[in-house]
């Protein structure tokens, strides 16, 4: 959720989301909890990526988004609900006729962001909706 200020929307919880294409990740199974818990780099630098975000905003590296792209479901598969309609937040769980990469628009959050525990910078992009792409965030870099 962040701090308010990072978002300014009054006292909403915003959510804030960090994704990352795992390559080094092990996961085990929690008996008690009956869970899976994951580890490794991938899940640490996911994890700083998310600290950089500002609530309300999805983060990822470059090199997550260029995979992302490389799916054949993100040109195919259809939305399911009003992510590409301009009532985007009141969405009726219907089969929208976009796909991913129609409704959704990448722009830099952060050129060159230096994470913690990691030696190379990474350029970090944000997603959102079409409808809401001109919401802008607080850099947390500049603090």
């Amino acid at each position: 959720s962040g701090r308010g200020e990072c978002w300014g929307f009054g006292t909403a919880l915003r959510v804030r989301v960090g994704i990352e294409n795992a390559h080094e990740c092990t996961a085990s199974c929690d008996p008690v909890h009956r869970r899976f818990d994951y580890y490794g780099p991938s899940v640490n630098r996911c994890a700083r990526i998310e600290a950089l975000a500002c609530g309300g905003q999805i983060l990822m590296t470059a090199e997550t988004f260029a995979a992302l792209k490389q799916l054949p479901a993100y040109s195919t598969d259809k939305v399911v609900g009003s992510l590409a309609a301009s009532d985007f937040l009141g969405g009726d769980g219907t089969i929208d006729s976009h796909t991913l990469s129609d409704c959704l628009v990448a722009t830099p959050a952060y050129d060159k962001a230096d994470l913690k525990g990691f030696d190379q910078e990474v350029s970090v992009i944000q997603i959102l909706p079409k409808v809401l792409q001109g919401r802008i965030f607080k850099n947390k870099l500049s603090e």
